[in-house]
C-alpha cells in the first residue's frame, strides 16, 4: 500500500522521458505498470476479506456443533416432518378469514397433560450441560427435567435465576450451539408441522432505530412472505399488519419511531414482527416479555399473548422472573425450575397450591402459592420442600412417557427443534436493500453528516499546517547521472538537503493521510456494526431471510458513504492539484478504506456482544 501511494506521488508521468524518480528507486519500487499490480492485490485482499467476513457470519448466524450435525433421527429410522417452514404454502389457514372474535382469555382451562390432550412437544429427563473453559468443569445447566408443550396453550418459566429458564427455551428452539446430553427424550407431534420464532430479552436485538412502528411490521411482513408477497397481495399484508396492531394494542403508535416507544410497546412490537407472516409459527418462544415493565405493563403484554394462543393456536413459552399472582393465573400451564436447573412443578396454576400441602409446604389463603414456591427454589434441592416437589415430578416422567406411548403422532427426535433456513432470493434481497437504505440515508442522516464533518475537521487543519512547497520536489533525475548522485549534489548541498527535506516530509504526510483514513473507517465501523449483527442473527434465525440476502444487501449499502466521505477528503489533501492524481487516490483509498470496514465488520460480527471488545 506504501508503494502504491510512492508511485502516486512520484510516478504517473511525473519525470520526463529518460528521467528517473529517485525517491522510487530508494524505495526499490519500479514502473507505472507496479501500480495497477498493487491495485490487483487490493482488490484480491478486498475479495478475501469479504469472503471472510461472509463465511465468519455465516458461522455466527448458523451456531451448530459437531454434535448436532452428526446426530440422527432415532426410533426405528422413521422420516418425518416436524420442522415447518414460513414460506410454505397452506391451503388450511388463512389469517384473513378468521374470526376476529377470540374466547375469552379468563376461561379456565382444562386439566394439562392428558391422553386426549393436543400435545406438541414433551421432553423427559432432559439435561444440558456447558464447560465454559476447555480446562474448567462440566456445569450443568439442566439436570433430568420433564415436562410438555401443548398446542395453543400459554406456558410460563419461572424459577430464581440461573435455574435455566432461558436454556431450557433455547433448547427446545434449537438455539443452544450444545447437543443436549446423552439420555434426553425429546418427542414432537408429527401431525402438525412445528414453525417455532424465538424472542429474545434484549428488544434492542430485534427492532431497527429510525423506522416506525407500522413499518417495522411491514417490512417484516413483506420479508417473510417474499415468496408469496405480490401487488395483489399488498392491501391484505396492510390489513394483517393493522390486525396485529389492534390486537396487541400498539395501533397509537404506527407513526412513533421505535426507539420512542415505551418499554412495553417495544415489547409488543417484536412479538407482531414475528407474527407477520400468512403462515404464523405455532410455537413463540420469549425470553422475560416482562422484565422493566410495572405490573400493569406486564399485565397488558400477557394479555395479549394470552389472547394469541386463543386466536391463532400458537402455543407460546415465556420465562418470568418475578410475577405476582394475577400474572401467575393468567397462564395456562406452569413450569418452575429450582436452583442447579431441577423441576419442581408442572402444571395448572390453581393446582400449585395443592402440590404445596401434599408436599408439606404450609400456604396461607393470603399468601401467594408461587412466591413461596420461588423463595424456596432459590435454595435448590437441598430445601427439603424442593425436594419433596422435585419427587413428584417424577410422577409426571411417567405419565408424560405413557401419554407418548399411547399417541401414535408423538415421535421421538435426536435434534432440537429448528426452523429450516431461508435460501437465498432476489426478493428479500430487494427488501433489504431498501430497509437498509432508508435507516441508513434517511432516518440516520445526521450520523452520516457527522462522519463527513469530522473528516474534513481532520483534513483541513491537517492539510493547511503543512508546508505547500513539499511536493514541489519530483525526485527526477536522468538515468545516466542517477549513479553519481553524491558527485552532483556536492555542487549544491543545501539545494540537496531542503530537496530532501520536503520529500521526506512528503513521504511521511502521505503515510499519515494513508493511515488516518483507512483507521478511521476501521473505528467507525464496529460502533455501529455490532447491533446490527445481533438483529441480523435473530431475524435470520427466525426465518425471516438468508445470510446471503443480509449480506450482500449491507455491503452494498456500506459502500456508498465510504466512497463519498472520501471525495472531500481526499479533494482537501490532495496537495498536487492533478485531476489524474485526484482520481488515482480515489480508486485506490477507496478499495483501502472497504478493506478496513471489512476487518470492522469482522470485528463487529466476532465481538457482536460487546463493542468495545470490537475496538
Amino acid at each position: 500500500m506504501f508503494n502504491a501511494n510512492l508511485l502516486i506521488m512520484y510516478g504517473f508521468d511525473r519525470c520526463t522521458d529518460g528521467d528517473q524518480s529517485l525517491t522510487l528507486l530508494q524505495y526499490s519500487v519500479k514502473g507505472d505498470q507496479l501500480f495497477w499490480d498493487y491495485c490487483l492485490y487490493l482488490m484480491i485482499s478486498y475479495l478475501v476479506l469479504k469472503c471472510s467476513e461472509f463465511v465468519i457470519l455465516m458461522i455466527k448466524a448458523n451456531k451448530v456443533s459437531i454434535k448436532r450435525l452428526c446426530a440422527k433421527r432415532r426410533k426405528n429410522n422413521q422420516e418425518f416432518e416436524v420442522f415447518g417452514d414460513l414460506d410454505a404454502n397452506n391451503d388450511d389457514i388463512n389469517v384473513l378469514d378468521m374470526d376476529d372474535k377470540s374466547p375469552d382469555i379468563k376461561k379456565e382451562v382444562a386439566e394439562p397433560f392428558t391422553v386426549d390432550s393436543n400435545i406438541m412437544i414433551v421432553w423427559v429427563d432432559m439435561t444440558f450441560e456447558i464447560r465454559p473453559k476447555p480446562c474448567a468443569k462440566t456445569r450443568v445447566i439442566l439436570n433430568s427435567i420433564s415436562g410438555a408443550i401443548e398446542y395453543g396453550s400459554l406456558n410460563g418459566l419461572m424459577g430464581p435465576s440461573g435455574s435455566g429458564k432461558t436454556s431450557l427455551m433455547r433448547c427446545l428452539n434449537g438455539r443452544q450451539s450444545r447437543m443436549w446430553s446423552s439420555g434426553t427424550q425429546v418427542f414432537v407431534n408429527s401431525s402438525e408441522p412445528i414453525v417455532s420464532c424465538f424472542v429474545t430479552q434484549n428488544t434492542c436485538e430485534h427492532l431497527l432505530n429510525g423506522l416506525t412502528a407500522k413499518q417495522t411490521l411491514i417490512y417484516a411482513s413483506k420479508l417473510k412472505n417474499s415468496r408469496n408477497f405480490t401487488k395483489n397481495t399488498y392491501h391484505s399484508l396492510i390489513n394483517t399488519v393493522d390486525d396485529l396492531m389492534d390486537e396487541l394494542m400498539i395501533r397509537h403508535i404506527e407513526n412513533t419511531s421505535v426507539e420512542l416507544c415505551s418499554g412495553g410497546e417495544q415489547k409488543r412490537l417484536v412479538i407482531a414482527s414475528e407474527l407477520t407472516s400468512y403462515k404464523k409459527p405455532n410455537l413463540l418462544c420469549i425470553d422475560e416479555p416482562t422484565s422493566g415493565l410495572d405490573s400493569d405493563a406486564a399485565e397488558v403484554v400477557i394479555k395479549c399473548l394470552k389472547g394469541l394462543t386463543r386466536k391463532h393456536r400458537i402455543s407460546i413459552i415465556a420465562s418470568i422472573h418475578q410475577p405476582n399472582n394475577e400474572l401467575f393465573l393468567m397462564f395456562d400451564t406452569i413450569h418452575v425450575l429450582a436452583k442447579g436447573g431441577v423441576g419442581v412443578y408442572s402444571g395448572a396454576p390453581y393446582r400449585l397450591r395443592q402440590r404445596l400441602t401434599d408436599c408439606q409446604l404450609d400456604c396461607q389463603d393470603y399468601e401467594a402459592p408461587i412466591e413461596k414456591v420461588l423463595k424456596h427454589s432459590a435454595q435448590g434441592v437441598s430445601d427439603e420442600y424442593m425436594s419433596r416437589m422435585h419427587r413428584k415430578q417424577h410422577e409426571l416422567r411417567e405419565k408424560l412417557l405413557r401419554i407418548c406411548d399411547k399417541n401414535n403422532d408423538m415421535v421421538l427426535t435426536a435434534s432440537p427443534l429448528q426452523m429450516k433456513s431461508k435460501i437465498f432470493n432476489f426478493i428479500d434481497f430487494w427488501y433489504l436493500l431498501l430497509r437498509t437504505m432508508r435507516i441508513q440515508y434517511l432516518s440516520q442522516w445526521k450520523a452520516l453528516v457527522i462522519q463527513f464533518a469530522v473528516c474534513v475537521f481532520i483534513a483541513l487543519p491537517f492539510s493547511r499546517s503543512l508546508n505547500e512547497d513539499m511536493v514541489n520536489p519530483d525526485s527526477c533525475m536522468p538515468i545516466a547521472n542517477i549513479t553519481a548522485v553524491d558527485t552532483t549534489c556536492l555542487n549544491d548541498p543545501e539545494e540537496f538537503f531542503l530537496g530532501e527535506s520536503l520529500l521526506s516530509q512528503n513521504v511521511k504526510y502521505n503515510l499519515v493521510f494513508m493511515t488516518l483514513v483507512t483507521y478511521l473507517q476501521i473505528v467507525v465501523t464496529p460502533l455501529t456494526f455490532t447491533s446490527d449483527v445481533n438483529i441480523f442473527i435473530n431475524e435470520q434465525r427466525n426465518g425471516w431471510y438468508s445470510s446471503g440476502a443480509y449480506y450482500w444487501a449491507k455491503s452494498t449499502v456500506d459502500m456508498f458513504p465510504v466512497i463519498l466521505t472520501l471525495l472531500p477528503f481526499i479533494g482537501i489533501m490532495n496537495k498536487y492539484k492533478s485531476i489524474t492524481k485526484f482520481f488515482a487516490y480515489l480508486g485506490f483509498l477507496s478499495v483501502s478504506t472497504l478493506c478496513s470496514q471489512n476487518v470492522g465488520h469482522i470485528a463487529g460480527i466476532i465481538f457482536s456482544n460487546d463493542s468495545k471488545q470490537a475496538l
